[in-house]
């Protein structure tokens, strides 16, 4: 067989596709895997030597096509792939899905340090969730009882892969937090990725996460890492790793208690050894050895002290009794009264002094504002005065004050003159154009010559016995006449015209106040003159009233001066009469 397969070029340089799964590394560093698809599966070997060909690390769920050779393993009679050289074709979906798992998970904080619990030191109680027929409790059983049989292990059986294996598994984890249980192990063997892949599913992680036990997690190998070891409160490699976690070894518990035993017997005798020394100290001081002498040089020291305070004492006495004779001696003792009364005296005369030096600063304060206020006073009510009396006296000198009449009758013979000299300039005008005209029509006819006259005369002595003739110049001298007549008319009519204008302004000029009544002007101004009159002996009434007020205030203040110097002297009489 091994010659058939060797010589065989059918089963040399095969072209195999798959899934990776169940790698594992020997000690000696051949790399075993399983490829598979959804059929089959088929195990596979690169040496050592073969895996420089590769040039990539293989994982778990990698899609790979591998060159290989089949042989046969002969102590199994299995066949398996001699890889030479591969090439990566993929992740497969459980991989892949196991990577988006777990990086949803990691952004959720589900994998984070400061949510693992603390294992309990010394667990009473151990549950553990695998299979019941597994190697796995019997080992985690096997290991407990060896390094800590105070503890009791409690198995809850469920299925560690298929179908069902996920919900088994949930329920169980769930079931614990009924139990007093100190520490949990979930734990199965090693195998490929599918098998393992109960451990995988977010529902069985979650419920670890939400777990109130601490858990510990043993799924598969080392190699194997599943979601359920990450979220974990402590992984283990093995389940027999988990049980020695989740536990103490009782030798060495027993080596740290019999160290720690040693360690306070050893301090206790030490501190018992310095007590002991000090004691013997305190013994051998003079006062346990020789108490008389000690004594003895106390006494002398109190008798000492004794006598000295006899000296003090009756120094201090000898000079008390002198002084007290003193003071029984002394003036003030032997003349209580006296004395009192001349202090009291002295104290009052000074309070008197101190109260007249007050009152006059007061009163010499008061006089000299009230002086600067009087002197404010008249300077500014005698420069009102003198202003307004400036002004009256304007007003007395005036022309119109002094001859009202006078300068009304002047007003309106000047109006009169005007009109009148208006009149008389329009009749003028109106006579020298009529002297114009006149003199023109003359000197018309004058120019005429003698000549013409003469030749002329004959015709005009013959028309002149024409009725013709004299029927023109009638008709001639009643038009001129009518002519004239209309001249004059209008003449009159603007004479009239003017007349009337000059007789309206001169009654209008006449319809004034100051022409009707001109003594109602003098009037207004005697009134005004009046008013200023009042107005300045209401100022000088003003001026009395204030230095009235003045006057008062100050009588008052010397009035308030004098009531408060003698109610302070009679509380001090007061005061020093009760002494």
């Amino acid at each position: 067989m091994e010659k058939l397969f060797k010589n065989a070029p059918s089963f040399k340089n095969v072209y195999v596709k798959g899934e990776v799964s169940g790698k594992y590394i020997s000690p000696r560093g051949h790399l075993y895997f399983t490829l598979k698809d959804k059929q089959s599966q088929v195990p596979c070997i690169v040496y050592q030597w073969f895996q420089k060909n590769i040039g990539f690390e293989i994982e778990d769920g990698m899609k790979l096509l591998v060159t290989a050779n089949i042989t046969v393993y002969w102590p199994h009679g299995k066949y398996q792939l001699d890889v030479r050289s591969a090439t990566d074709e993929g992740l497969g979906k459980l991989f892949l899905a196991y990577k988006q798992l777990r990086k949803k998970l990691e952004s959720e904080g589900l994998f984070k340090k400061e949510h693992k619990k603390p294992l309990p030191e010394f667990p009473k109680r151990i549950g553990v969730v695998t299979s019941r027929g597994g190697s796995v409790i019997h080992d985690i059983i096997k290991t407990v009882e060896k390094d800590w049989p105070y503890c009791e292990v409690i198995l809850f059986p469920a299925s560690v892969q298929g179908a069902s294996s996920k919900m088994e598994l949930v329920s169980q984890i769930k079931r614990t937090d009924s139990f007093d249980i100190d520490v949990l192990i979930v734990a199965r063997g090693g195998g490929s990725i599918e098998d393992l892949w109960s451990y995988n599913e977010e529902e069985f992680v979650r419920t670890i996460f939400d777990c109130k036990t601490p858990v510990i997690s043993a799924i598969g190998h080392e190699d194997d890492v599943t979601l359920s070891d990450l979220v974990a409160d402590k992984r283990a490699s093995t389940p027999t790793m988990a049980a020695s976690l989740a536990i103490k070894n009782r030798e060495d518990v027993k080596n740290h208690i019999n160290h720690l035993n040693s360690r306070l017997i050893t301090f206790i005798s030490t501190k018992l050894d310095k007590n002991k020394r000090e004691f013997e100290n305190v013994l051998k001081k003079d006062i346990f050895t020789d108490s008389a002498a000690v004594y003895g040089s106390k006494k002398i020291d109190f008798d000492l002290l004794h006598n000295r305070f006899d000296v003090v004492s009756n120094e201090i006495l000898t000079i008390n009794k002198h002084e007290l004779s003193k003071i029984k001696s002394s003036y003030s003792i032997t003349h209580p009264c006296k004395m009192q009364l001349d202090s009291s005296k002295h104290k009052l005369n000074e309070l008197k002094n101190r109260l007249l030096d007050a009152m006059d600063s007061i009163i010499n304060n008061s006089r000299v504002n009230l002086d600067k206020a009087t002197a404010k006073f008249n300077f500014q009510s005698e420069k009102i005065i003198t202003s307004e009396m400036h002004r009256l006296d304007k007003i007395k000198k005036s022309y119109f004050i002094q001859n009202p009449c006078k300068m009304q009758l002047d007003y309106s013979k000047s109006q009169l003159n005007m009109i009148n000299a208006k009149l008389s300039g329009s009749i003028g005008d109106i006579y020298d154009s009529r002297n114009r005209n006149f003199d023109d029509l003359n000197n018309r006819f004058k120019s005429k010559s003698h000549e013409i006259i003469l030749t002329n005369s004959y015709r005009v002595n013959s028309i002149k016995s024409s009725p013709i003739l004299k029927n023109g110049l009638n008709n001639y001298l009643e038009d001129n006449h009518y002519r004239l007549n209309d001249l004059n008319s209008r003449a009159e009519n603007s004479f009239n015209l003017v007349i009337n204008d000059n007789r309206k302004d001169l009654s209008i000029v006449l319809d004034k106040k100051i022409i009707k009544n001109p003594f109602l002007i003098l009037n207004d101004y005697k009134l005004k003159l009046d008013y200023c009159e009042e107005k300045l002996d209401k100022i000088n009434q003003m001026i009395l009233l204030e230095k009235e007020k003045r006057d008062q205030k100050s009588r008052m203040i010397k009035i308030i001066v004098v009531i408060v110097a003698i109610f302070m002297i009679i509380i001090l009489l007061l005061i020093f009469g009760g002494i």
